[in-house]
């Protein structure tokens, strides 16, 4: 393991109980495990530097402050792709969605109780992002609930 990564590690290890989950994430060769945390959520991803900027490549994941996984996807190369799934802060599902490209090919979503639902009011294919900055905002609303 590379100094960097232990350091990484050690950080996310430290940072609250739902980065804790990072060390299990298989990042591609060449990127690296990274994470944060806000009052609302933990997260942990694989990036790599590519043009001087950080691109999203391999896992993601985030925790309600509870230590439950609320969201957990995967990027290549900045956009999201293959199915990702968000839970409630008490585990159970609340939606499930397939990307191409980073383009929302299908969906479905739970409330609270298992019920089917429609696409919730702006989320989570809501592109929040800009060139540059953090593409994974596509499920803030898996990991507020709203």
């Amino acid at each position: 393991m590379t100094a960097r990564y232990l350091l990484v590690f050690a950080i996310l290890l430290l940072t609250g109980p739902g980065l804790a989950g990072a060390e299990d994430l298989k990042c591609p060769k060449g990127t690296t495990v990274n994470g944060e945390r806000t009052p609302e959520v933990s997260e942990a991803w694989c990036e790599t530097l590519r043009g001087g900027h950080a691109v999203f490549h391999g896992p993601y994941r985030a925790w309600w402050p509870n230590g439950q996984l609320g969201t957990e996807g995967e990027y290549r190369d900045n956009k999201a792709v293959g199915t990702w799934k968000g839970w409630y802060p008490d585990g159970k599902p609340q939606g499930e969605e397939f990307f191409e490209d980073g383009r929302l090919v299908r969906g479905r979503y739970w409330d609270r109780s298992g019920t089917p639902i429609p696409k919730p009011r702006g989320q989570p294919n809501k592109r929040l992002e800009q060139p540059g900055t953090n593409a994974r905002r596509y499920f803030v609303a898996f990991r507020t609930g709203r």
